[in-house]
């Protein structure tokens, strides 16, 4: 028996009441209450609460001694788990009221993601953990409810590192052995039936109750409980509750359960489809992309969270899959319920009982991989292409400024290359968006092209600096490194270093060029000193851009909408920009920003702006105008994109060009 005293500082302003009922072996819940003082945040105000349900004296006096500071409450007899937890619950004080066993180990940040969750969903009555067995398997992540009233846990065998279930969403219901339940939740509906004594089935019959009263039980798998399955009963005689208090369940809730799946616990297929009805059925999504998209890394990213924000929403539900890396920041994924594909598309496609209503894919090597194998597996989903930007154009315009003829003609022949695979793409495609202007003319001008939405790049939650031209002192250029040393990054970078910031320092000798971004390459980062600084990583630019007096854009080559020039006019920063660093915009848009392309004339606008405080406010007015004039448009956004898809759905498909059909047959052929 565990001898290790534990200490619980009693609190009057808690916010978190733990519960837990012990009812003998007093040893194996001191080991639980150790895991909870290892593990929970010092700073959380919370109180433990002990329901000693039928507990002997002896035992009810060790957890006194070893659990100091604990609320013991003592019942003369063993009143059940629904009867334990209600007792718990009334005594409790706090607005969350999480109920744990007194079998489970609580992992590092398993409490903090609960109360995360419940404050991020606000209609989750309860939110459970990730159950695992002691080994790191999962036991349950969510679990099934059938018609029959039978029960299935979900991905129980799989390892605890798979991403396969690892993201927040709705459920049918969850374990009671780690459950968080919002206090007026568990009032509204009376807390848990006491007619299942001594226990199993009351966390199912809860949850039932929770949704008759308009909340849901969502599961978080961020918080992580490890559980000795059954400790406190025998097998035969768990079975014996089972069987009977299924029948119970039953008889209460025969008229709701019919809404629920047939029960099919050894049909992958039905599985998923009971998985997808506990969530809603939403509309499913499947975003096919190099990697997890992040604000800070460049290369049209940013685009692909604000289509996050776009579809935040419980009516889609959305998969990754990732071509290049898995790396990136999964937490905050499955925190938005976002499942990441972490095996090779052509085995997760062949699972049973996957499909997508839609699918949206960016990146012309993308298509060239995985398209084929998509129509052929999933014919009956939307293909909508995200034109990020037409590649073949960066790459005739980068083939200007090769060093020599052989690589001239090495790119020009890639954007050959590239301009088929993209019109192919164009034809080929259920629908495109677009976000360019100069692009959407192109996609338009191509005969039989899918329908094409035009969508402006405006991105979230980016407020207007406010410091004044007093403030500020430094010329920004925001960049990510990913594509390495002969992106359009690294040559704008290169260029206006070596042709422009020369002349702006001779002019204004204290100025200082600040450059974004982690791991710039070699021939970048040699060029960083006094003047010019490299700031690494910014995951937060607000900063940067609130003491930038001027941004520059200085790209030679590229293709699409810039979306750090967005970024920059949606800052407040005046802004001096190349041709193709102000590409994308309608002609009006650019009297907002400085747009040349000679390099002594990009250094005069920028000298100007860095010392004339009436040409930068000049600036700063018409940022705002340009702002207002943007806010006032009818804005195109992706769920705008995918309701017009799907109604145009309800008519017959297009008839797709015979090369993309030809693709679909072998490859159909490969994976039948």
């Amino acid at each position: 028996m565990a001898t290790r005293l534990l200490r619980f500082a009693p609190r009057d302003d808690v916010r978190l009441s733990i519960i837990m009922l012990v009812l003998a072996e007093p040893g194996v819940a001191l080991r639980s209450l150790a895991s909870l003082v290892d593990t929970i945040d010092s700073t959380l105000a919370y109180e433990v609460i002990i329901v000693c349900n039928g507990l002997n004296t002896a035992d009810v006096t060790t957890l006194e001694r070893y659990a100091m500071g604990a609320r013991l409450i003592v019942c003369g007899e063993n009143t059940g788990f629904s009867g334990g937890c209600n007792v718990g619950a009334t005594a409790a004080r706090a607005e969350y009221l999480l109920f744990l066993n007194d079998d489970t180990i609580v992992e590092p940040g398993s409490i903090a993601a609960l109360l995360r969750a419940a404050d991020e969903e606000p209609a989750a009555g309860a939110i459970g953990s990730m159950m695992l067995f002691v080994d790191g398997i999962i036991q349950e992540c969510g679990s099934i409810v059938w018609r029959d009233g039978s029960t299935m846990p979900v991905g129980r065998g799989t390892p605890a590192t798979s991403m396969r279930y690892a993201f927040r969403r709705r459920v049918d219901y969850c374990s009671a052995c780690s459950l968080l339940v919002r206090r007026a939740a568990f009032n509204a509906v009376g807390g848990f039936d006491e007619s299942y004594f001594p226990a199993y089935y009351e966390d199912a019959d809860f949850a039932l109750k929770l949704r008759a009263a308009g909340w849901s039980t969502y599961v978080e798998p961020l918080s992580r409980v490890r559980h000795i399955e059954g400790a406190s009963t025998t097998s035969r005689f768990r079975q014996f509750l089972f069987k009977r208090n299924r029948r119970r369940f039953v008889r209460k809730w025969g008229t709701a359960l019919q809404a629920q799946p047939e029960a099919r616990p050894t049909d992958s297929a039905a599985v998923e489809r009971a998985i997808a009805l506990a969530r809603g059925v939403p509309i499913r999504i499947l975003v096919c992309d190099d990697r997890l998209p992040a604000g800070d890394v460049g290369s049209g990213y940013r685009r692909m969270l604000e289509l996050l924000d776009d579809l935040d929403d419980p009516m889609f539900a959305i998969t990754f899959a990732l071509s290049m890396t898995l790396d990136g920041d999964h937490e905050s994924f499955s925190r938005r319920g976002i499942e990441i594909i972490d095996e090779p598309l052509d085995v997760y496609l062949r699972r049973p009982g996957v499909w997508f209503d839609v699918i949206i894919m960016s990146r012309p090597h993308n298509y060239d991989r995985w398209a084929a194998l998509i129509r052929a597996t999933l014919p009956s989903s939307l293909f909508i292409y995200d034109t990020e930007s037409l590649f073949h154009r960066r790459l005739f315009l980068q083939a200007e400024f090769a060093a020599g003829a052989g690589e001239r003609a090495r790119y020009l022949a890639e954007a050959r290359d590239m301009e088929r695979l993209e019109r192919r793409i164009a034809q080929a495609s259920d629908r495109i968006v677009c976000i360019a202007t100069e692009e959407y003319a192109y996609l338009q001008a191509l005969p039989d092209h899918a329908p094409i939405d035009l969508m402006r790049p405006v991105l979230r939650n980016i407020a207007f600096t406010e410091r004044s031209f007093d403030g500020r002192a430094d010329v920004l250029f925001v960049a990510g490194w990913l594509a390495g040393p002969t992106a359009p990054n690294a040559d704008g970078f290169l260029w206006f270093v070596r042709e422009v910031w020369p002349h702006i320092e001779a002019a204004v000798p204290n100025a200082r060029f600040l450059v974004t971004g982690a791991n710039p390459p070699e021939n970048v980062r040699s060029r960083f000193g006094r003047s010019i600084v490299g700031l690494g990583n910014v995951k937060d630019l607000r900063d940067v851009y609130e003491h930038a007096r001027v941004v520059v854009v200085p790209m030679r080559y590229g293709a699409g909408v810039k979306i750090k020039t967005i970024e920059a006019i949606q800052s407040g920063c005046p802004t001096v920009a190349t041709t193709i660093g102000a590409e994308g915009f309608a002609v009006s848009d650019r009297g907002a920003i400085d747009v040349c392309d000679d390099p002594r004339e990009f250094a005069q606008l920028t000298i100007a702006l860095l010392r004339d405080d009436e040409r930068w406010n000049e600036r700063r007015s018409a940022l705002r105008r340009l702002l207002a004039l943007w806010n006032a448009e009818a804005a195109v956004n992706w769920q705008t994109v995918i309701e017009r898809a799907l109604s145009d759905a309800s008519n017959s498909r297009r008839e797709k060009v015979p090369r993309a059909t030809e693709e679909a047959r072998c490859v159909s052929e490969t994976y039948s």
